[in-house]
C-alpha cells in the first residue's frame, strides 16, 4: 500500500501545481504579436507585446494566488470559529485533542518553512546566476567587437571596405544577441510566435535574406551566427585587409567563446528546471497546511476575526515564498520577475552603433 499512496501523494501535488500554482503565470502577458518588419523574402524577428494590468506589473500573479488562496483560508477559518464556538470542534472526542495542542502543529509549520525558505533562497541564487551569465555574454560580445572595430581601424586598408566591415560585424553580432536572448526566453525551443518581447536589430534590411532564411529554418541559431562571425573575420585577414598578427587576433576568438559559453551557462538554467522532487513535496506538505490551518487556528482563537486573520497571516506568507520561488527559478521568460531582454538588446544595439559612428575611431 506504501507505493500506491507515494502515489497518490505525487499526483495530487501535481494537479494542486498546475491547477492552483500555474494558473496566473501564463495569463501576464497578451498573446503576442509576430511582426515580420525585415522585406518580403524572409521571416525574422521582432515580436511585440504588452502587460496585461496594472496589477500585474506591480505584484503579478505571485501576489494575486496567493492573497486568494489565503483569502479563502481565512474564511474558512472564521466560518468554523463561529460555528464551534469555545473550542468545541473536536475531531478525535478528546478534551485536549490535537487541534488544541501546539506542539505539533508548531513543529509542521517550522518544517514546511525551512523548506519554503531553502526553496526560495535557491531560486533566488539561480535568478542571480541567469543574469550575471547574461550579462557577462553580452559583454564578452561587445569586447570582441569593440577590439575588431579598433584592428580593422588601423589596418591601413581602404576607408570604403573597412566601413563595410564595420557594418556587417555590427549587425550580425546585433543579431547575434537577439537570437541568445529569444533562445533563453524559450528554453532553447525558439517560436517565433510564442515571444513577448520585441527584439530589434541594427539594420536588419541590409542583411543577405538568403542567409536570414536560413537562421529562420536553423536549429541551432546563435551557433550558427557565432560561426559566420569568425568566418568574416578570417576572410579579412586572409585577404589582408585585417592584418593584425594572429596572436592577437585570438583574443576575438576567445571572447566570442567566452560569451557562447556564458549563453550556455544561461540557458542551462532554463532546461533544467529545480528538482521536481523537492517541488512537489513542498506543494503536498502546503497543501496540507492549508487543509488544516483554519482548524487549528479556529479553535486557538476567542473571536472569528483573529481566527481568520491569524489563519491569513500564515498560508499567505507561505504562498507568498513559494511561489517567488517558483518565479525566479527561470529568470528568462515573459513573466514580471524575468529579466528585461529586451531592455537588454536596446542597449547592446546602443553600444553597437557607437562603434560605428566616426567620433569612435579617435585615441
Amino acid at each position: 500500500q506504501v507505493p500506491s499512496l507515494l502515489a497518490a501523494w505525487r499526483a495530487a501535488a501535481q494537479a494542486f501545481e498546475r491547477a492552483i500554482l500555474d494558473v496566473p503565470r501564463v495569463r501576464h502577458v497578451l498573446p503576442p504579436r509576430l511582426n515580420r518588419s525585415l522585406c518580403s523574402q524572409c521571416t525574422v524577428m521582432r515580436w511585440t507585446g504588452s502587460c496585461s494590468s496594472f496589477c500585474s506589473n506591480c505584484f503579478g500573479g505571485t501576489f494575486q494566488v496567493s492573497f486568494l488562496l489565503a483569502l479563502m483560508n481565512a474564511v474558512i477559518a472564521g466560518a468554523l470559529q463561529i460555528l464551534f464556538p469555545d473550542s468545541s470542534l473536536s475531531l478525535f472526542g478528546e478534551e485536549r485533542g490535537i487541534l488544541k495542542e501546539t506542539i505539533v502543529w508548531s513543529g509542521f509549520t517550522f518544517l514546511l518553512g525551512f523548506l519554503v525558505v531553502f526553496r526560495s533562497s535557491q531560486s533566488y541564487a539561480r535568478w542571480w546566476e541567469g543574469c550575471t551569465a547574461a550579462h557577462k555574454m553580452r559583454a564578452e560580445w561587445f569586447e570582441a567587437t569593440c577590439t575588431l572595430n579598433s584592428f580593422i581601424s588601423h589596418c591601413g586598408a581602404e576607408a570604403s571596405k573597412v566601413q563595410y566591415f564595420k557594418r556587417v560585424l555590427v549587425r550580425l553580432v546585433s543579431l547575434l544577441h537577439a537570437m541568445a536572448l529569444a533562445e533563453l526566453e524559450m528554453g532553447g525551443a525558439l517560436s517565433y510566435e510564442d515571444l513577448a518581447y520585441d527584439y530589434d536589430l541594427i539594420s536588419p534590411e541590409e542583411l543577405d535574406p538568403e542567409c536570414l532564411q536560413f537562421v529562420n529554418e536553423s536549429e541551432c541559431k546563435v551557433e550558427l551566427i557565432c560561426g559566420w562571425v569568425q568566418h568574416l573575420v578570417m576572410e579579412y585577414s586572409h585577404s589582408g585587409i585585417l592584418s593584425t598578427p594572429p596572436p592577437l587576433l585570438t583574443r576575438v576568438f576567445q571572447h566570442f567563446a567566452h560569451g557562447v559559453i556564458e549563453y550556455h551557462n544561461a540557458l542551462r538554467l532554463v532546461t533544467t528546471p529545480f528538482p521536481a522532487a523537492y517541488s512537489q513535496t513542498c506543494n503536498g506538505l502546503l497543501v496540507m497546511h492549508w487543509i488544516v490551518a483554519p482548524l487549528v487556528t479556529s479553535q486557538w482563537a476567542t473571536h472569528s476575526i483573529w481566527a481568520a486573520l491569524f489563519s491569513f497571516i500564515q498560508v499567505f506568507v507561505l504562498l507568498l515564498l513559494n511561489q517567488i520561488a517558483r518565479d525566479l527559478a527561470n529568470p528568462f521568460g515573459t513573466d514580471p520577475n524575468d529579466l528585461d531582454g529586451h531592455a537588454l538588446q536596446l542597449d547592446m544595439n546602443k553600444f553597437l552603433e557607437m562603434l560605428c559612428k566616426p567620433g569612435s575611431d579617435r585615441a
